[in-house]
Protein backbone atom coordinates (compact mmCIF):
# COMPACT_ATOMS: atom_id res chain seq x y z
CA UNK A 1 0.00 0.00 0.00
CA UNK A 2 1.32 3.02 -0.81
CA UNK A 3 1.56 6.17 2.04
CA UNK A 4 -1.10 8.55 2.02
CA UNK A 5 -0.20 11.87 0.79
CA UNK A 6 -2.49 14.82 -0.80
CA UNK A 7 -2.23 13.46 -4.17
CA UNK A 8 -3.74 10.59 -3.68
CA UNK A 9 -6.31 10.90 -1.07
CA UNK A 10 -9.79 11.01 -2.09
CA UNK A 11 -12.69 12.87 0.00
CA UNK A 12 -16.49 14.25 -0.57
CA UNK A 13 -18.69 16.65 0.41
CA UNK A 14 -22.01 15.57 1.45
CA UNK A 15 -25.95 17.35 2.42
CA UNK A 16 -28.89 16.71 2.16
CA UNK A 17 -28.30 17.42 -1.46
CA UNK A 18 -26.86 13.55 -1.79
CA UNK A 19 -30.08 12.53 -0.19
CA UNK A 20 -29.59 8.57 1.75
CA UNK A 21 -25.76 7.88 1.34
CA UNK A 22 -24.81 3.98 1.38
CA UNK A 23 -21.95 4.28 3.41
CA UNK A 24 -20.85 0.82 2.68
CA UNK A 25 -20.46 1.78 -1.19
CA UNK A 26 -18.37 4.57 -0.15
CA UNK A 27 -15.69 2.92 2.20
CA UNK A 28 -15.69 0.61 -0.62
CA UNK A 29 -15.04 2.96 -2.66
CA UNK A 30 -11.77 4.36 -1.24
CA UNK A 31 -12.88 7.65 0.39
CA UNK A 32 -10.81 8.65 3.04
CA UNK A 33 -12.88 11.61 4.29
CA UNK A 34 -15.84 13.36 4.70
CA UNK A 35 -16.97 16.83 4.52
CA UNK A 36 -20.63 17.24 6.08
CA UNK A 37 -22.48 20.57 5.86
CA UNK A 38 -23.64 21.19 9.13
CA UNK A 39 -25.48 24.35 8.49
CA UNK A 40 -25.97 27.53 6.45
CA UNK A 41 -26.03 30.50 8.16
CA UNK A 42 -27.01 30.87 12.09
CA UNK A 43 -30.54 29.57 11.87
CA UNK A 44 -30.37 26.65 8.74
CA UNK A 45 -29.59 22.97 10.01
CA UNK A 46 -29.05 20.46 7.25
CA UNK A 47 -31.53 17.95 7.57
CA UNK A 48 -28.76 15.26 6.61
CA UNK A 49 -26.31 16.50 9.03
CA UNK A 50 -26.73 14.04 11.63
CA UNK A 51 -27.61 11.21 9.66
CA UNK A 52 -24.17 12.05 7.57
CA UNK A 53 -21.68 12.44 10.85
CA UNK A 54 -23.43 8.79 12.15
CA UNK A 55 -23.09 7.27 8.63
CA UNK A 56 -19.51 8.81 8.37
CA UNK A 57 -18.39 8.07 11.47
CA UNK A 58 -19.40 4.39 11.76
CA UNK A 59 -17.22 3.31 8.56
CA UNK A 60 -14.53 5.49 10.36
CA UNK A 61 -13.96 8.44 8.01
CA UNK A 62 -12.12 11.93 9.06
CA UNK A 63 -14.86 14.23 9.26
CA UNK A 64 -14.88 17.58 9.05
CA UNK A 65 -18.67 19.42 9.23
CA UNK A 66 -18.56 23.02 8.05
CA UNK A 67 -21.30 25.99 7.57
CA UNK A 68 -21.42 28.07 5.08
CA UNK A 69 -23.19 31.49 4.05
Amino acid sequence: MQPATSANLKGIDVSHWQGTIDWNKVKNSGIAFVYAKASKGTTVTDKMFSANVQGARRILFFLYPYGSE
